[in-house]
């Protein structure tokens, strides 16, 4: 059989049967609380645990996923009152750059649009709120001027699913250098402040269109979430192609990061990782002097390293952003080892991991994936030498020890006290099968 089977079947079965119970009990417990949250969120308190998802999203994919629920949900409804005062306010709390984006627009005629459909949408959100808060002859004589609003906020919705408006270049060919590599913090802002404009524009126009023609007309509602999901799919095959160039300068960007002295601890380094490249998930390894981290298993995953600050070193693993990192066995595996003696601490933003002590002297971290990572494995695409590939690959030549050397190995330690185990590495281990599981890989 192949390595892969051996590493499923591990991966599966071979884990402390006393470890299965605790880490089910805490999933369990972890998904009765995101539960109550999501229930709380939507139906007893919009006003504050709305605002709060939003602030704690990390990227603008996420957050329209978040939005755009929302927006479904009010739609049932026929209530859109709170989602669009929170999303008001979510937008006055961003860093919008819609001032540098205008600046980057060639055309003057595209700067004008621009300019006006966003200027419309903010003025018709002011007479919404007023209306909502406060129905009255008056309000509502100032809501129905708005019938138009539809003529601003399909251009949104062109501009951020990848069509040109005005024969205008692409909105995100302007956040890109000559080199084709993406300003990932630059677009998650002005992608977010203008995807907040397009929804408060469409809840406008969804109350104008019940005002005239009866609360069960929604026809405009379900073109704005036809559009919400095309802007999505569109998002995520743009951050597919941005992940793909960002290998290329990903070594040098963190080293300026680091020259720039803006790093100081692990999960600093995360949150400035996600905000530069949203298209990836990292694990970050705060380290000593001489530490070193080495992965196995069948998940692939992008390695960077020989990053110092104040003394420590700093390790990073990266992949797809869409791909979960999570401690429920699966497919694909991760193994992680750090000598216990190097290891400083580390920082897995959503990620989580199965943290263990029982290799010692090693601290070992186990994660699964259902999907494997494609992205930055491949040598050509990799800046320099501290790029490493991570992972199996018929080609890698990494498992290059055969079956028969590796029990030559076990039947010497065992006759020489063990001595001879810690110089095996985990993951050729592995490759003896799971008979051995319980007693080579706990």
């Amino acid at each position: 059989m192949s390595i892969y089977y051996f590493q499923y079947f591990y991966a599966v079965y071979c884990d402390k049967p006393n470890h299965r119970g605790k880490y089910k009990a805490t999933e369990i417990t972890n998904m009765i609380r995101i539960s109550i949250f999501l229930v709380l969120g939507i139906f007893s308190s919009i006003p504050y645990t709305f605002t709060a998802a939003l602030e704690v999203t990390d990227t603008a994919l996420s957050l329209f996923s978040t939005i755009t629920d929302l927006f479904e949900t009010s739609t049932e409804n026929d209530d859109y009152q709170e989602l669009t005062r929170q999303l008001s306010d979510f937008k006055h709390i961003l860093n919008s750059g819609l001032s540098s984006l205008i600046l980057r627009l060639e055309k003057s005629t595209f700067q004008n649009a621009l300019t006006g459909y966003v200027n419309t949408i903010d003025s018709c959100e002011t007479d919404y709120l007023n209306y909502v808060t406060g129905p009255s002859d008056a309000s509502m004589k100032n809501i129905l001027k708005c019938s138009s609003i539809m003529e601003s906020v399909r251009p949104l919705g062109k501009f951020l699913s990848g069509k040109t408006i005005l024969d205008e270049l692409l909105l995100f060919d302007l956040y890109k250098n000559n080199d084709g590599i993406c300003n990932g913090s630059a677009m998650e802002s002005i992608y977010k402040t203008l995807f907040a404009d397009y929804v408060i524009g469409c809840t406008v126009a969804t109350l104008i269109e019940m005002l005239e023609n009866g609360a069960n007309t929604k026809l405009y509602a379900n073109e704005c979430k036809d559009i919400m999901y095309t802007i999505m799919d569109y998002v995520k095959s743009l951050y597919r192609k941005c992940a793909s160039m960002s290998c290329r300068n990903f070594h040098f960007s963190v080293e300026t990061l680091f020259r720039n002295g803006q790093i100081s601890s692990s999960s600093g380094l995360h949150k400035v990782l996600t905000d530069m490249y949203p298209w990836f998930n990292f694990l970050v390894f705060k380290l000593l002097k001489g530490g070193k981290v080495t992965t196995s298993g069948n998940f692939f995953i992008g390695q960077d390293g020989d990053h110092w600050n104040n003394g420590y070193q700093y390790d990073i693993l990266f992949f797809d952003a869409n791909l979960e990192i999570t401690s429920e066995k699966t497919m694909y595996s991760l193994i992680i080892e750090i000598h216990d003696q190097f290891y400083k601490d580390s920082y897995f933003g959503n990620s989580t991991m199965r943290e263990s002590l029982e290799i010692l002297p090693f601290r070992t971290f186990r994660g699964f994936a259902t999907v494997n990572n494609e992205f930055c494995t491949n040598h050509s695409h990799l800046g320099e030498p501290p790029y490493r590939l991570s992972g199996i690959s018929k080609s890698s030549g990494r498992r290059n020890i055969g079956t028969s050397t590796i029990f030559l190995f076990i039947f010497l330690s065992v006759l020489y006290n063990l001595t001879f185990l810690e110089y095996i590495p985990p993951f050729y281990l592995e490759d003896v099968g799971c008979n051995l599981c319980p007693y080579f890989l706990r």
